[in-house]
């Protein structure tokens, strides 16, 4: 065998040696695909995840004072009997005391 004839033989068995597999190379490709996108939806959940929690903790951390004395008026402004204008005979009950009130009413017209 010559030394050409001899050179393109060794070649082409190389080559065939070396010869691609399109189809694991697409199936490695995909798998890699996929890896990264389960990878990026992961870690944005994990960052909104967290970033949720942070302003929670942020949130419930903070009181306001001036917000909680405000709590406590309404509060109390609507869980006592107490004088609106008492020379116009105006008066305030409990907010539980007028929704009874309002429920035996309305019970009274249906019945009429």
């Amino acid at each position: 065998m010559s030394n050409a004839r001899k050179h393109d033989h060794e070649t082409s068995a190389t080559l065939r040696g070396n010869d691609l597999h399109i189809g694991t190379v697409i199936t490695v490709a995909m798998v890699g695909i996929v890896l990264i996108f389960a990878s990026i939806v992961a870690i944005t959940s994990w960052f909104y995840s967290e970033a949720e929690v942070e302003r929670q903790t942020k949130s419930l951390a903070q009181s306001n004072p001036w917000l909680q004395d405000l709590q406590i008026q309404q509060e109390k402004k609507i869980t006592i009997y107490r004088w609106v204008n008492q020379a116009r005979g105006v008066a305030a009950i409990p907010i539980t005391r007028a929704m009874e009130l309002e429920i035996q009413e309305r019970k009274k017209e249906e019945s009429r």
